[in-house]
């Protein structure tokens, strides 16, 4: 058992909190938002089983009773029915703020929460009890603080994943340092900040004496109201790190536990409802002198029984895979970086396959600069929505920020739009999460230097009533040219599985429960950047 994390294990985790990108499945959330009464709701809707629901789907209930009878909506169009005062009573302008408390703060993930406000993960070393915490916060559509807490831990974690569950709470995917090791972490809490559960998943050794680290990637809520989450860890051998899988129901407690026989050094989120697709990569080192190392994307999909599939390998040139969107037919669309045998440039990529895991299109978009996709999601008219940003020798995200945010046609993967949002105007804003909300308005999260303590990070928000209006926090600058080509990749066809039953183990894992961490009220004081 080791005191510090293992060399492999850091290239993932990044510097200072920033990059964690675990396993990952991609899922499908549903398209509904939390509320716990209808005034959390918008015009047209009503508070449904604690998520907001149009007034079409629970008309006719007699007795005003709740219609239990409902499924949820897996659609992850927004609802562009919506007429453009049903939002929330706020002025309607982009507004950009910074958030600040002691220390390094980084907001890194988000979820749409109740009445347009935002429910959002970070990292924080505020109370610098561990070596990090994780920072849970609601910030209203004005962009003002509901309530921010703490979960105070003695290791360090690192905050992998956040979802809204069809319930109206939410999930955050954690991976937890403790006892000389990581661990995969869930916490269940809800929109007034409650933690409901917060439990920890040892992974116990089988074959192996010890699996030692393991982390956690993206949580997907099934179709049965069970969680799984992908995992990365030393499942079959001690020098090789591969995928794995953990299934929770909704109180926390293990329904199922596999390792896959597939190698990987990250892993994000499942992609699809009962059948997954685990996505991750891996970063091999050069087989003899000091070439460069390289980042090779792999993904394998799993059947509903857990059983797998296919795999998609990559096997030219350098890419990763940062984030993952699930299309409407079951298939999906990865975004990341590229790097060519031929280039040491590093371009924004995306790629989509099919259910099959066959692929439709991919593409790189070439800049002046090294830069990459680090989210993505999807516009009200159906295109794909993806933010780029610089990224350094290694990949991980650098300053200056310079973020554009990408429209795509999902149909070939060719560029509608580009909007630069210029560091003169946006902070040197870093976009380390963006989502599309209930009423088809943007949000993105993310870091930006803090001007009163040099070497530190604040959060940041930027927020506007359409993607169209968001450049009105940007300063008047044209966007870098990108041309948009054809990668040049052999990955190409997908494998298929000859010996499934043979390419999965089961887990064995015994559930923690961590009070010992604690939840802490801080405050955090925000400064309007853009409107002044």
């Amino acid at each position: 058992m080791s005191a510090r994390p293992p060399r492999a294990i850091l290239s993932l985790l990044g510097s200072a909190a920033l990059t964690m990108l675990g396993l990952a499945i991609s899922g499908c959330s549903p398209n509904t938002h939390a509320c716990t009464s209808d005034l959390d709701c918008y015009t047209g809707e009503a508070c449904t089983l604690q998520s907001c629901v149009p007034l079409s789907d629970v008309e006719g209930d007699a007795g005003g009773e709740p219609d239990t009878n409902l499924e949820p909506d897996t659609n992850l169009e927004p609802d562009t029915s919506l007429e453009p005062d049903s939002g929330p009573d706020y002025d309607p302008q982009a507004w950009l703020r910074t958030y600040a408390s002691s220390g390094q703060n980084a907001f890194m993930r988000a979820a749409a929460g109740p009445g347009g406000d935002l429910i959002i993960a970070g990292h924080s070393d505020t109370l610098a009890v561990g070596n990090q915490d994780i920072t849970l916060a609601r910030i209203d559509a004005a962009g003002i603080p509901v309530w921010h807490k703490v979960l105070s831990s003695p290791g360090g974690d690192f905050v992998n994943g956040l979802i809204a569950t069809s319930e109206g709470d939410f999930i955050a995917t954690l991976s937890s340092w403790r006892n000389g090791r990581f661990a995969p972490l869930l916490v269940r809490f809800d929109a007034e900040g409650n933690v409901l559960w917060k439990t920890s998943y040892d992974i116990l050794g089988s074959g192996l004496p010890d699996y030692g680290d393991v982390l956690a990637g993206g949580t997907v809520e099934l179709d049965d109201g069970s969680f799984a989450t992908a995992l990365l860890g030393y499942f079959i051998t001690t020098s090789t790190a591969s995928m794995g899988l953990i299934v929770v129901n909704d109180d926390g407690e293990v329904q199922r536990a596999h390792r896959l026989a597939a190698d990987a050094l990250s892993a994000h989120t499942p992609a699809g409802a009962n059948a997954l697709t685990l996505i991750g990569h891996q970063h091999l080192a050069p087989l003899s002198g000091s070439g460069p190392s390289t980042h090779q994307p792999i993904a394998v999909h799993l059947n509903a029984e857990g059983l797998p599939q296919w795999s998609l390998g990559y096997i030219e040139g350098n890419s990763k895979i940062n984030a993952v969107l699930r299309t409407d037919d079951g298939g999906a669309i990865f975004a990341g970086w590229h790097a060519s045998n031929n280039t040491t440039m590093a371009d924004p990529w995306a790629l989509k396959i099919t259910a099959n895991g066959a692929i439709v299109w991919q593409h790189t978009y070439a800049g002046p600069a090294d830069e990459a996709f680090h989210t993505i999601t999807r516009s009200p008219e159906g295109n794909v929505v993806l933010v780029a940003g610089r990224i350094n020798a290694n990949g991980n995200i650098a300053y200056p920020g310079h973020p554009h945010v990408f429209e795509l046609d999902p149909i070939a993967g060719q560029v509608l739009n580009i909007e630069r949002l210029d560091p003169s105007a946006s902070g040197d804003l870093v976009i380390q999460d963006a989502l599309l909300l209930h009423d088809g308005s943007p949000a993105l999260v993310g870091t930006a230097p803090n001007p009163q303590n040099s070497g530190t990070l604040i959060n940041a928000i930027m927020r506007s009533p359409s993607l169209d209006t968001l450049a009105d926090c940007a300063a008047p600058t044209t966007p870098s040219v990108f041309s948009n080509r054809a990668a040049a990749t052999t990955m190409e066809a997908t494998i298929p599985f000859a010996d499934p039953q043979g390419a999965i183990g089961s887990l064995d894992v015994l559930p923690v429960t961590m009070d010992a961490i604690t939840l802490v009220d801080v405050a955090i004081h925000g400064l309007p950047i853009c409107p002044l």
